[in-house]
């Protein structure tokens, strides 16, 4: 293990995410008295932004977490959309893909964004087909 890293292959929250299909199991669910269940892998986490305002896989970019969430949401076109969608994707820790997009989100700019994703595609397109099945995201590749 690398100085400074913790070994996260033995956490109890790696099967929410790593075994997507465990995701309606008891273990994988919150729910509130008074509430509907919540699924807990994909529960929001706030973003770490540095103090210009930058999410930290922004690092090389000049736009603050503002700018970032316009373009998310198409305010500079599909083309940015995209890249960005995928630099979130490929980036950021899961539990804060949450904090910018949904599940349904994902699935609906995959066709434009799967090309941006590198090493990461098989990861989400994983999730994409346990999401499927489970019945909650529409998506077929």
């Amino acid at each position: 293990m690398v100085a400074g890293f913790t070994d996260l292959t033995h956490s109890k929250c790696m099967p929410m995410v790593c075994h997507p299909a465990k995701m309606n199991s008891a273990s994988a669910r919150f729910s509130p008295p008074g509430s509907e269940s919540i699924d807990m892998a994909t529960l929001p986490v706030k973003p770490s932004l540095d103090a210009q305002g930058r999410p930290y896989f922004l690092w090389s970019e000049e736009m603050n977490d503002q700018r970032f969430r316009r373009t998310l949401a198409g305010a500079e076109g599909p083309g940015p959309q995209a890249l960005y969608t995928a630099r979130l994707l490929r980036e950021a820790r899961v539990a804060e893909v949450w904090s910018y997009l949904t599940p349904q989100d994902i699935a609906d700019r995959w066709p434009n964004v799967k090309q941006h994703l590198g090493r990461m595609t098989s990861f989400w397109e994983t999730l994409l087909e346990a999401w499927r099945d489970a019945e909650r995201v529409s998506w077929s590749p």
